[in-house]
């Protein structure tokens, strides 16, 4: 299943870390970078492995970790403190060329082998906040490891020199990049930017309801109560699986006929088509057997 909504948790709070795990979220991101000042890096790695600790006995939502990038100095002690077995995986910042991956494998080798974790384990999220990181975005996605992009959209604004917010015209060309150069990649769909307003509930679900229709798996939060706003953005509306439920069924029905496509509302309807409908079905939890594979 897609991650939806992955929440930031500031690495340096013990009682939001904690917290964070008690909402409804695919994942919770230990924020280890941009959420922890310089002079409290190394006790927030403390910190993080404390909450995961927790998070382990209380099996909620995934854990990952974001750890401070290459050229900090700061990314080998990161995961030597954090990397075990509560966590899914390790989100990457600022990115912009395959060869840091590489490079940030041999770290994550040693971690893991220093957790008693086959290597390979643990997955990795790289971050895609420069417009080097979005030209080189097929070949990043491309790399073991890897299973997703997500989009720094405000460091992405500062790297082209234009305002945060400046409008989605900016972001979209990034965007659609994003999502061609992931599943070129055969990455799954990537995650979409945070947004800075924690005062427009419904502003918020039109953003997560377009970054859905540009082929994004889900977005990133900064506050609990951009949740469920992204929830039901990211949600297939009710006549999208009403469609998909009539595609499914009569598909089904000519293939009892031996036939390969069907009709619905004065459309044609083939396999494609049938793969999208069972793809909406299984996000909203329905299932529907497919005749094809026997059940």
């Amino acid at each position: 299943m897609p991650l939806v909504t992955a929440l930031f948790a500031p690495g340096n709070h013990p009682r939001r870390l904690r917290r964070a795990f008690e909402f409804n979220v695919d994942a919770v991101i230990l924020d280890l970078e941009d959420a922890v000042p310089p002079p409290e890096k190394a006790g927030a790695r403390e910190t993080v492995r404390d909450a995961l600790a927790d998070q382990a006995r209380a099996r909620r939502a995934q854990a990952w970790v974001r750890v401070n990038g290459l050229d900090s100095g700061l990314t080998r002690d990161d995961l030597a403190a954090t990397v075990g077995p509560e966590v899914a995986g390790v989100c990457l910042p600022k990115v912009d060329r395959p060869g840091q991956l590489a490079a940030f494998d041999r770290l994550l080798a040693a971690a893991e082998g220093k957790a008693g974790l086959p290597e390979g384990s643990v997955r990795v999220i790289p971050f895609v906040e420069t417009a080097g990181g979005l030209l080189a975005a097929r070949e990043i996605a491309a790399a073991p490891r890897v299973l997703c992009l997500a989009f720094g959209g405000l460091d992405y604004c500062y790297d082209l020199g234009v305002a945060p917010g400046s409008g989605a015209g900016v972001l979209d060309h990034a965007r659609r990049h994003l999502v061609v150069a992931s599943r070129a990649a055969g990455a799954e769909g990537p995650l979409d930017t945070v947004c800075l307003y924690l005062d427009d509930p419904a502003g918020l679900e039109r953003e997560a309801r377009h970054a859905r229709a540009l082929g994004f798996q889900g977005k990133l939060l900064l506050h609990p109560d951009q949740v469920e706003p992204i929830r039901r953005g990211f949600a297939p509306p009710p006549g999208e699986l009403e469609l998909a439920r009539q595609v499914l069924s009569a598909y089904d029905a000519a293939a009892r006929q031996g036939l390969g496509v069907a009709r619905v509302g004065g459309r044609f309807v083939d396999r494609p088509v049938v793969l999208w409908a069972r793809r909406v079905l299984e996000l909203a939890g329905e299932a529907w057997p497919d005749p094809a594979a026997g059940g």
